[in-house]
């Protein structure tokens, strides 16, 4: 971090290790400006082993030659679990201090074995409450995490959530929001689906969907008898077989919508408000009629979000090829704007 008066200066690398592909930025922010020096993608084999997933990040290391060796990653899936409950009113170190002997309540992991985190959201329409947000992931996973960038020469300063990044990259592109209305971020992933639910700037609600491109994928390969790997490609590039795969990926997204359903419904009963606006990012944004499925299952046209609209893009990189993936970077995106303990 470089100080220059009472500016800083920071360069930051983002690693969003998905199950399909890892996707790193490299970020210059000052203030609230960001500017982009670089950005790589490479593609995972299906079910990567530690082993892959560390040759993967050492090459796109080797190729990128880094400012900086900080990075922030996120984790997803079974091995986290975040909960908004509602706690007496008290201090973020006493509510830190009161989660060491109470978290059992609200997680399904021993205490144990798992790191927490939390923060107050403000307070709860009860009386002396506050609403928290409490987050717990596996020590297991974390360390094991921090331990494969170690080897690579890296320090893992931050580790976030993916769908809570997806919530920050959100809150970077939009600077202003109506803190009445109720946002739905739906971040399509491979092997998640990322659903997030705020009003305004406040988070209320979020899950995990395990239906995403893999389910297509896997979908394709059954019906062809065709590899994976060969099925992704017949997804972007149907050639003769369109009618089918539009059939295929229509009842992989009819059963995502059912599920988001079921989260917009949960949303409301317990708030008792209905989602306003959905907004869409992630790998399968380009899918063929993806806006179409959402307007007629939820009745509401979504939109689909630039997580990079207030960013530079530095000098010598390719324009083109990152407009085409960038839908796919909003969680990457999120990782480079948290500030982390620099």
């Amino acid at each position: 971090m470089i100080k220059k008066g009472k500016l800083f200066k920071r360069t930051c690398i983002g690693i969003d290790i998905g199950s399909y592909s890892v996707k790193v930025l490299e970020v210059v922010s000052e203030q609230e400006k960001y500017k982009l020096a670089k950005f790589a993608v490479k593609e995972l084999p299906p079910g990567p082993s530690d082993e892959h997933l560390l040759n993967t990040i050492r090459a796109i290391a080797n190729e990128s030659n880094f400012l900086t060796k900080d990075v922030h990653i996120s984790l997803s899936g079974p091995n986290v679990t975040v909960r908004f409950i509602n706690m007496p009113q008290m201090s973020q170190q006493d509510l830190k201090n009161s989660l060491k002997y109470e978290a059992d309540k609200y997680i399904p992991f021993s205490v144990d074995e798992v790191i927490i985190d939390s923060c107050i959201l403000g307070e709860a329409q009860e009386k002396a409450q506050m609403r928290v947000l409490l987050a717990a992931a596996k020590k297991e996973i974390v360390n094991k995490r921090i331990d494969l960038f170690k080897h690579l020469g890296y320090n893992v300063k931050l580790i976030d959530v993916d769908s809570f990044a997806v919530f920050n990259a959100f809150l970077t592109s939009e600077k202003t929001l109506d803190k009445e209305k109720s946002i739905a971020l739906i971040n399509l992933g491979h092997r998640y689906t990322n659903v997030i639910v705020s009003k305004g700037h406040i988070p209320y609600f979020t899950r995990d969907i395990q239906i995403g491109g893999e389910q297509i994928d896997k979908a394709i390969s059954n019906k062809f008898n065709i590899e994976e790997v060969q099925a992704a490609k017949l997804k972007s590039e149907p050639q003769d077989k369109a009618d089918e795969v539009k059939e295929i990926v229509k009842v992989v997204l009819n059963n995502l919508m059912d599920e988001i359903r079921l989260s917009f419904g949960y949303y409301e009963n317990q708030y008792g408000r209905a989602i306003d606006q959905i907004y869409i990012s992630g790998g399968l944004v380009g899918t063929a009629g993806l806006v179409h499925y959402f307007e007629e299952n939820l009745g509401i046209v979504p939109q689909i979000w630039d997580s990079f609209r207030n960013f530079d893009l530095g000098e010598g990189l390719d324009k083109e090829k990152f407009d085409k993936i960038k839908s796919s970077l909003a969680v990457a995106c999120g990782l480079v704007v948290r500030k982390g303990v620099m």
